[in-house]
């Protein structure tokens, strides 16, 4: 079910969901006027470097990504939980960043905890995604993140 009549490409289905949580997000009042996200958190970095986050991109394979994701380690994860909605939200593309992101985290705790940290965020991916909210947290990771 969507609001859309004719057949959209992923790049614009996920546009249309970015808008929509951002609008969620911002909609709530408690959220306007809180300070944007420190420039020194890692995954606020990653955001700032632009890196491909392209879903199953066949150029790339969203290396960049991946790499700078392993290169911090638990750091990655840990970045992510310093950030509430509101500060990540601001961010162009952030649901892919947060989709590759899920991936990159190969501890199913952590992403559960993640999830229920950016609950409105997870379920917008998921529409986006067309994945549950459970799929999302119990999928596969990359392999370079299994042990």
């Amino acid at each position: 079910m969507n609001d859309w009549d004719e057949p959209i490409t992923r790049r614009e289905q996920l546009a249309y969901v970015d808008e929509q949580v951002r609008n969620l997000v911002w909609q709530t009042r408690e959220l306007r006027n809180k300070e944007p996200a420190s420039q020194a958190n890692e995954f606020v970095q990653m955001l700032s470097r632009n890196l491909c986050t392209k879903y199953q991109c066949t150029t790339c394979g969203n290396l960049p990504y991946r790499k700078a994701a392993k290169k911090l380690g638990t750091r990655f994860f840990n970045s992510m939980m310093e950030l509430k909605e509101y500060q990540v939200i601001q961010y162009p593309n952030i649901l892919e960043y947060v989709n590759i992101g899920f991936y990159c985290i190969s501890d199913l705790g952590e992403r559960q905890r993640l999830a229920e940290h950016w609950p409105n965020i997870v379920r917008i991916l998921s529409v986006g995604t067309r994945r549950t909210v459970s799929e999302i947290i119990h999928g596969w990771a990359f392999q370079e993140f299994l042990q």
